[in-house]
């Protein structure tokens, strides 16, 4: 199985071979392109602050439910990878933590998402909107929370929305 990780390493060793690459990452004259600064430079078009931070997150090794909350909120930025500009017209539930994304799944459902320290209560519209598909079933298995439950499930939920940042660059 392909993970996240792998992705954005392919990714980024394609984009070294890039011919324009001195267009889309500028460095100095005499600094040649090197595998880190692709992978810093799509590191940060998905939101995080660095390849470690991509890393961190795009593995799936947090748990929110079994982390202590404030704690957790206070350290994680998840990016924002799970969001785009095609989704604004869309009437979603964004909630400032996730015990409050929690409630209000609880009350309305919804499938709870996060971007950078906020989260985000979507439907299956959200998925159309990202040009990704909704895979109902995967979603039900981690009880609709991409925040918590099964590593690998919610890493391959993932996968669709890497490789559409890749084919809309």
């Amino acid at each position: 199985m392909i993970t996240p990780i792998d992705e954005l390493k392919v990714q980024a060793k394609k984009l070294l071979k890039n011919t324009d690459l001195a267009k889309i990452i500028p460095l100095s004259a005499n600094t040649p392109h090197q595998l880190k600064h692709t992978q810093l430079y799509l590191a940060r078009q998905l939101g995080f602050t660095d390849w470690a931070h991509a890393k961190s997150i795009l593995s799936c090794d947090y748990d929110l439910e079994a982390q202590n909350e404030i704690q957790a909120e206070t350290q994680l930025q998840f990016g924002s990878l799970w969001h785009s500009r095609k989704c604004d017209t869309l009437l979603n539930t964004w909630c400032r933590n996730y015990q409050e994304a929690k409630q209000v799944q609880r009350d309305s459902g919804g499938i709870i998402l996060p971007y950078k320290s906020q989260f985000i209560l979507a439907s299956a519209d959200y998925f159309t909107a990202l040009n990704i598909p909704f895979e109902q079933e995967r979603w039900q298995q981690i009880n609709n929370n991409w925040c918590t439950g099964d590593k690998q499930i919610r890493q391959q939920l993932l996968l669709p929305i890497l490789i559409q940042s890749r084919q809309t660059e």
